[in-house]
């Protein structure tokens, strides 16, 4: 993962932010006591699938319960966070330490480890419990190996299963689990994870900021990028102060953009017009709202750089409702 910064200003890799680390479950509690009562009951379903917005707290949720499953003791819950404890088995994308971030794929050599962890005899003869996170990150041929390992797994082994596009899954996996749905995430408790459990100075932040993250926390590396607080700062200067820098400066100021970038600055200039439509009902903004959609559409067909085609937006904004 990128890194954040904490209050002293510090970068600090987000690895240290693993949802491992952390069994603090917020504004899932419906979740929590529905999985409580069948676990409680004894009617617990062997695979969990967790689907919601990618950075919601799915993952988080999984370790929490895979604590009350794996006896729910001091001991346990350090094996947990030392990822070394006999009956749990992570599967996830592996870190690389160049780009430093995780892959963006699952191998199927990974899933080739649950028929290894079936046949080890459980450790005290108790529950093992199987996270994969994230089944979206799987491949045909790992989609094919997990649908084996789905069918008949050995009594006592649970799958905590997250999934960021449910639609996206196929239907033999759906219905060999049971779907466990997940809202995003309000504002108090955003700021409540980025103060408590990230330590991060939320004033370095800002409001503003935790409106862009729009109830998750995927995007709150990108955010807190310097280079990317001054691509906001850009933003809210054209609408606030109906003010648009010298196209040299913005691009040096701007750098490079990717495809990720250029998503996550779209979606906060929607949010920026449709605040502005709600302040003075101009029917024109819909139809900004309309030629910023379409271009999103054409992204991969349109022969322009991303930074050129948000400048076109940019300008078209500039024209339309500043210059009016």
């Amino acid at each position: 993962m990128k890194n954040a910064k904490n209050n002293n200003n510090i970068e600090v890799p987000l690895e240290t932010y693993h949802p491992r680390m952390s069994f603090e479950v917020l504004h899932h509690s419906e979740n929590y006591k529905k999985i409580l009562y069948l676990i409680n009951e004894n009617k617990l379903h062997h695979a969990l699938l967790l689907c919601g917005n990618k950075g919601v707290g799915k993952a988080t949720f999984a370790y929490k319960i895979a604590e009350m499953l794996l006896d729910n003791t001091e001991k346990s819950i350090k094996l947990i966070k030392a990822c070394s404890h006999p009956n749990l088995l992570v599967i996830e994308p592996d870190f690389d330490a160049v780009k430093n971030e995780y892959k963006n794929v699952i191998t199927i050599d990974k899933i080739r480890t649950i028929n290894l962890f079936f046949n080890h005899t459980s450790f005290d003869y108790k529950n093992k419990v199987i996270i994969i996170d994230s089944i979206d990150l799987l491949n045909t041929n790992s989609i094919n190996a997990i649908l084996k390992a789905l069918e008949e797994p050995p009594k006592n082994t649970f799958f905590l299963i997250t999934c960021n596009n449910v639609h996206k899954l196929l239907d033999t996996i759906k219905s060999r689990c049971l779907l466990i749905k997940f809202d995003n995430l309000n504002n108090e408790v955003l700021e409540k994870i980025i103060k408590n459990n990230l330590k991060i100075n939320i004033s370095n932040i800002g409001l503003n900021y935790l409106e862009y993250l729009d109830g998750t926390l995927s995007n709150l590396n990108w955010i807190l990028n310097n280079k990317n607080k001054n691509i906001i700062n850009d933003i809210e200067d054209l609408f606030i102060n109906n003010k648009i820098d010298n196209l040299i400066e913005l691009k040096n100021r701007w750098g490079n953009i990717d495809e990720y970038s250029f998503f996550i600055i779209v979606n906060i200039i929607k949010k920026k017009l449709l605040s502005l439509y709600k302040n003075n009902n101009n029917f024109k903004i819909f139809a900004i709202i309309d030629y910023i959609t379409s271009i999103e559409n054409k992204i991969f067909t349109i022969n322009l750089d991303v930074y050129s085609i948000l400048l076109i937006i940019c300008l078209s904004i500039y024209d339309t409702l500043i210059l009016e």
